[in-house]
C-alpha cells in the first residue's frame, strides 16, 4: 500500500472538504459525479487529481496521477483556439469511459472549464452521469455551478473550494512562499496590494505577488505606482515608491522626465477622449488615472516636476529632490 501521508498538503485550507472526501473514499461511498466549484487558481484541478491519487495503490501510480500522465485519469480542457467544449469531445470521453483501466481499477474523467461545455455536450454527458460504468468518476470543474445544466447539478454533489480572507492569504503566503516573504520584507505595502487585488485564492494571490515582484525593479512601473499613490493619497506607498527611483543622478533625471511623460499622456487622454498617441511605455493605467486626476491636479503635478528638474540643474543631492517630490505630492 502506497504511503499517502502528506498527499493533501498541496491544497491549503479546505480542511472540511478534504476530510469529507477522505471519509467517503475510505467508506467506499464516493459519488460517481461531482462538481468542483471555485474561482480561477483556487486549486480545483489539484483537488481533482488528489481525489484520484488517494484511491491509488502504488507510489508510481500516485506520481503519474499528480503529474497528469496516468492513462486512467482523462482530463479535458478548453483548447486555446476554441471558446467551447463541443459534443465531439464528449463522445470521445464516453468511449474512453467504457474501456478497461490500464494501471488502476478505476477511472476518473476530469472536465476542466466545464462552463465551456455546449448544451449539446452537457446533454451527451447525461447518460454517463446518470448510469456510469462501474468505478468511473466524472468531475466537472467550473467557476460557477449555474453554468451547468440543472440535470447535471441535480446528480452531482457540489464541492466548493475555499476563498480566503486577506489575513488568511497573507499567513499562507508568508508560510509557504519564499518569494512572498522576500516581497513583504522589501515592500510590505506592495505585498498587501497584491493580496487585495487577488480573487481570494492562494494561486491567484501568489501570481499577483510574482507579477508585482517582476514589476518592482522596473522604473516605469514604479512611476505608475507613484501616480497611483497620489490618486489614493497613500502616504506610505508614495514614500516607498519615490525612494525606489534610481539613486544615480542621470537615471533619476530620466525618471523625473518619464513621470512628466505619463502626466502628459493622462492630460492628452482627458482632452482628446482617448484619441491620442501614448508616449509613456505603460499605458494600461492611463485611462483610469484620467478619471481620478483633475486637470488642475495634473497641472500641479507638472509644476512640481518642473521645479524638481530646475533643482537638478543646480546640482542638489538626489535624496533632496526625492524628499521634495514626496512632500509636494503628499499635499495634492
Amino acid at each position: 500500500m502506497a504511503d499517502k501521508t502528506g498527499l493533501w498538503d498541496a491544497i491549503y485550507g479546505n480542511d472540511h472538504l478534504k476530510q469529507t472526501i477522505i471519509t467517503d473514499i475510505r467508506r467506499k461511498r464516493l459519488s460517481h459525479a461531482y462538481i468542483i466549484e471555485g474561482p480561477e487558481e483556487s486549486g480545483k484541478l489539484t483537488f481533482a487529481r488528489t481525489m484520484a491519487a488517494y484511491m491509488a495503490d502504488t507510489a508510481a501510480n500516485i506520481r503519474k496521477i499528480m503529474s497528469g500522465i496516468s492513462p486512467d485519469i482523462i482530463e479535458v480542457s478548453l483548447s486555446d483556439d476554441r471558446k467551447t467544449i463541443g459534443v465531439d469531445a464528449v463522445r470521445g470521453l464516453r468511449l474512453k469511459a467504457y474501456i478497461k483501466p490500464n494501471d488502476l481499477d478505476y477511472k476518473f474523467i476530469i472536465i476542466n472549464n466545464a462552463e465551456a461545455l455546449t448544451k449539446a455536450a452537457m446533454n451527451a454527458l447525461l447518460k454517463l452521469v446518470e448510469e456510469p460504468p462501474s468505478s468511473v468518476y466524472v468531475l466537472f470543474l467550473c467557476v460557477n455551478t449555474s453554468s451547468l445544466l440543472p440535470t447535471i447539478r441535480s446528480r452531482a454533489p457540489v464541492l466548493r473550494m475555499q476563498v480566503f480572507s486577506q489575513e488568511e492569504l497573507a499567513e499562507l503566503l508568508l508560510s509557504h512562499s519564499e518569494e512572498a516573504r522576500e516581497m513583504d520584507f522589501k515592500d510590505h505595502s506592495a505585498f498587501i496590494t497584491a493580496i487585495r487585488s487577488s480573487n481570494g485564492t492562494y494561486g491567484d494571490a501568489l501570481s499577483k505577488v510574482s507579477e508585482s515582484n517582476k514589476r518592482h525593479g522596473d522604473v516605469n512601473y514604479i512611476i505608475v505606482d507613484i501616480i497611483e499613490a497620489v490618486c489614493e493619497r497613500n502616504t506610505e506607498k508614495l514614500n516607498i515608491k519615490i525612494n525606489s527611483l534610481p539613486p544615480v543622478r542621470t537615471d533619476f533625471f530620466d525618471s523625473v522626465f518619464a513621470i512628466r511623460t505619463l502626466v502628459r499622456d493622462i492630460m492628452a487622454y482627458r482632452v482628446t477622449y482617448g484619441e491620442c498617441d501614448f508616449l509613456f511605455p505603460v499605458t494600461e493605467k492611463t485611462k483610469d488615472f484620467s478619471k481620478k486626476l483633475s486637470l488642475d491636479k495634473l497641472l500641479s503635478i507638472n509644476d512640481i516636476l518642473s521645479e524638481a528638474e530646475r533643482m537638478y540643474l543646480y546640482n542638489p543631492n538626489v535624496l533632496t529632490i526625492k524628499s521634495y517630490l514626496f512632500t509636494k505630492f503628499n499635499t495634492l
